[in-house]
């Protein structure tokens, strides 16, 4: 269910968490993201949020952006994997507190207070 979340970095500077599947037509290929939510740093404290991207579009099939609109695909660790199947794809609320946040050497911490 949740074996194809990667994280996207758009061309816009945007980090989407979301499914991803290539779609390939000839010679083009482009990328469809479903569930897609968008990477948002604190700048207080430096803690990773989600938000919804394109909360007020209906895309029960997700969307589909051409290839030359994204900068590199990379797969999420395992903690912000399961914070985003968590609050995103299971759809639960999760207090505010519960925040995925940098503690260096490229890994996260899930606070859960």
């Amino acid at each position: 269910m949740s074996d194809n979340v990667n994280i996207v970095r758009l061309t816009t500077g945007e980090e989407i968490v979301c499914k991803v599947t290539t779609v390939e037509n000839g010679s083009q290929i482009s990328y469809n993201l479903k569930d897609a939510a968008v990477l948002i740093p604190n700048p207080v404290d430096g803690r990773l949020m989600f938000g919804r991207w394109l909360p007020y579009a209906k895309m029960p099939e997700g969307i589909t952006i051409d290839s030359k609109f994204v900068m590199f695909i990379t797969e999420p660790s395992e903690d912000l994997k399961q914070h985003y199947v968590t609050t995103i794809i299971n759809n639960l609320a999760v207090p505010s507190k519960k925040l995925v946040e940098p503690v260096g050497d490229n890994k996260l911490k899930l606070s859960i207070d």
